[in-house]
């Protein structure tokens, strides 16, 4: 969604950066994948979601602040 943002004109080619977390979200999904049956060992997917939430906004953040400063 953020590279049809960026496409359409509707967000600033900063917010690009937001794509840095698709490392991390690749391995949260092997994860979910791997112990959505096993409640202990899925409680770190959990956490990593949030993770991944919050950096993949603040980088959109960082990318909105860039092109207003760029």
């Amino acid at each position: 969604s953020i590279v049809v943002g960026i496409v359409m004109g509707l967000l600033p080619l900063w917010t690009l950066l937001a794509l840095l977390t698709i490392p991390l979200t690749v391995r949260l999904l092997q994860r979910t994948r791997n112990y959505y049956n096993d409640i202990p060992q899925y409680v770190p997917a959990i956490m990593m979601t949030v993770r991944v939430f919050m950096l993949t906004t603040i980088l959109i953040a960082i990318g909105f602040a860039l092109a207003y400063v760029i």
